[in-house]
């Protein structure tokens, strides 16, 4: 009985210790578990609040219509609903907010919620609407309430419409600079980029005598030379830290290769394009006859004479010869000097080329003293479609070469005393030798060929500027522009290819035309002839993009790369809405800020 008992004793006297203890152990922490418990509040109310912004971020990103004006009701629309993904959302009606909750998956009682007050103020096409100096223009400010229990956190949240193409070169594979001298700077101080998912090469500045600028404006961020791969000074590989810190150091820049991210690059169509505000579709009334517009000359028997003076020709895809001359000039009813097999038409200096709705009756006129193209309906896209079983290619040619740059071809999209530019919509390739001048587009269900350069007939070279004076497009599977010596190349506006975009400084146009017989017509060769003379400045300003392919910029003396958002706005369509989304482009959303309140 004595063993008994003491047991007993010894038992509640560990007990006692052991609830002491305990007792102590709560007491002491007390503290820390309600802590424990606000934290976990805290964390739901911030998740809760992060939940419901990215569900506003996506719809915004494809409606960016939502939420401007109140809503009608205060239907549920939650992710796959009823309870989608977690969450649960409603509009409240007659607001510009939505609240919802996060569903209680896991038993715990609370169900932690948000509310979000929307200020749209995304630029929509034709609106000017402002809400206020605190949502600057093509802006959404967003104000973000998550609450658990009696915790809240506040945030606001500043979205805005991130631009089609965000760098003055974008390339999926490489980019490639075969000149001494670049500079790379842009209009906007935050977006000073070259991107590619591939490698970029550089002039050799780095140990070499080349030269590569990176210009930063308006004391903003540096800019940035971003690669997949790897980044080259000439044929140098960076890939070590000090080499890189050096190369940022003469640059003025920030180089960045091997990236572990991959740059996701739109890919436009021809329906995301509009040219002096009208869309480019495959309606329009405006058309031209493919094959080859060749400015060439012509001898013909001219009181007693043989007298050679400018023609234009026009050679179809499907064989037929026609040859316009001024007859008020040369005369009517002409000997014309072995022209066998040519369809003569006598016509006044301007031809009316193509169909169209304009005063003229036709898509283009072309002034045969001037060699120069000009659009006859501005604001319209030309529409060049196959014939006789041909591609649908548009060729404007020059066999017609002299001292001076007198008949070499011109092409102006944008007539005079015109707002608006026309579009060429080619079924297949476009080639033009000579000039574009002003805005508008060239679009290519094919490649496209811009040849700035060409040779007189006594071979010497004759520098010509092929230069887009307002925002112009070039649209086409390849995009090749051939400097071939010239003085200056210059486009302002967007330069996209599907697959690879090339701009050739050596490369020219030569054609055997003799002035002095012009019977002997020798059709001119597309072909890559090359000259000992580099293209001498390459200016381009917006954005160059290769889709799939690559850049190369090869045998140019100076390079200026300059991005602008500006021309990008100015040739494609405006944001998406969920009424119109075939209509305009659903462009990303990018946060430039939050606040937490």
């Amino acid at each position: 009985m004595k063993r008994k008992g003491i047991a007993l004793v010894l038992v509640l006297t560990m007990m006692s210790v052991l609830m002491l203890l305990m007792s102590a152990f709560v007491t002491a922490n007390r503290q820390n578990f309600n802590l424990m418990g606000v934290n976990a509040r805290q964390r739901e109310a911030q998740f809760a609040a992060e939940s419901g912004l990215h569900f506003a971020w996506f719809q915004l990103a494809n409606n960016q219509a939502w939420g401007k004006e109140p809503f009608n009701s205060g239907k549920e629309i939650s992710p796959d609903e009823p309870g989608g993904a977690g969450l649960r959302v409603w509009q409240v009606d007659g607001k510009c907010s939505i609240t919802g909750h996060l569903v209680d998956e896991k038993g715990t009682g609370r169900e932690a919620e948000f509310t979000i007050v929307i200020r749209n103020n995304l630029a929509m096409p034709g609106e000017n609407k402002i809400l206020g100096k605190d949502v600057p223009p093509d802006a959404c400010l967003l104000t973000v309430t998550g609450t658990s229990g009696t915790f809240e956190s506040v945030n606001d949240v500043l979205l805005t419409g991130a631009p089609i193409y965000t760098a003055s070169l974008t390339a999926n594979n490489a980019i490639i600079m075969d000149t001494p001298d670049v500079l790379l700077t842009s209009e906007d101080p935050m977006r000073n980029w070259v991107r590619s998912n591939g490698d970029i090469t550089l002039p050799d500045f780095v140990n070499g005598g080349d030269t590569l600028k990176v210009e930063t404006k308006d004391n903003g961020p540096k800019g940035v030379i971003w690669a997949k791969k790897d980044i080259f000074s000439g044929s140098e590989k960076l890939d070590k830290a000090d080499e890189v810190a050096k190369a940022d150091q003469k640059s003025d820049g920030i180089l960045s290769p091997n990236s572990p991210l991959k740059l996701d690059i739109y890919g436009l169509k021809k329906s995301d394009l509009k040219m002096g505000g009208e869309a480019v579709t495959a309606d329009q009334e405006v058309s031209l006859d493919s094959g080859r517009y060749i400015t060439s000359g012509a001898r013909a028997l001219i009181n007693g004479v043989w007298t050679g003076f400018p023609v234009l020709r026009h050679i179809s895809e499907s064989g037929e010869k026609t040859l316009y001359y001024n007859k008020f000039l040369q005369g009517s009813n002409l000997t014309f000097e072995q022209e066998d097999g040519w369809t003569i038409k006598e016509c006044s200096n301007i031809v009316k080329l193509g169909k169209g709705p304009g005063p003229d009756g036709c898509a283009v006129t072309y002034q045969i003293d001037q060699a120069h193209y000009k659009a006859a309906n501005p604001g319209k896209t030309i529409q060049v479609k196959g014939q006789g079983g041909g591609p649908g290619d548009l060729n404007i040619e020059c066999a017609v070469l002299t001292a001076t740059d007198q008949y070499e071809p011109k092409l102006t999209l944008a007539p005079d005393g015109s707002t608006e530019s026309a579009a060429i919509n080619a079924q297949g390739s476009i080639r033009i030798q000579g000039q574009l001048k002003g805005g508008g587009g060239l679009l290519a269900g094919n490649d496209i060929w811009l040849m700035a350069n060409i040779n007189d007939s006594g071979g010497s070279e004759v520098a010509v500027e092929a230069q887009a004076g307002d925002a112009v497009v070039l649209y086409g599977q390849n995009i090749n522009v051939a400097g071939g010596g010239a003085d200056k190349v210059s486009f302002k506006g967007l330069v996209y290819a599907e697959k690879d975009v090339n701009f050739l400084g050596d490369v020219k146009l030569t054609t055997n035309w003799d002035w002095q017989h012009p019977h002997a017509f020798t059709e001119p060769k597309w072909g890559e002839t090359t000259t000992t003379n580099k293209l001498n400045n390459l200016y381009l300003e917006g954005a160059v993009v290769a889709h799939t392919g690559n850049i190369h910029i090869d045998k140019t003396k100076h390079i200026e790369a300059r991005y602008n958002d500006k021309f990008l706005k100015a040739v494609t369509k405006s944001i998406a809405t969920s009424e119109k989304e075939n209509e305009f482009i659903c462009r990303k959303l990018e946060m430039l800020w939050t606040h937490e309140n």
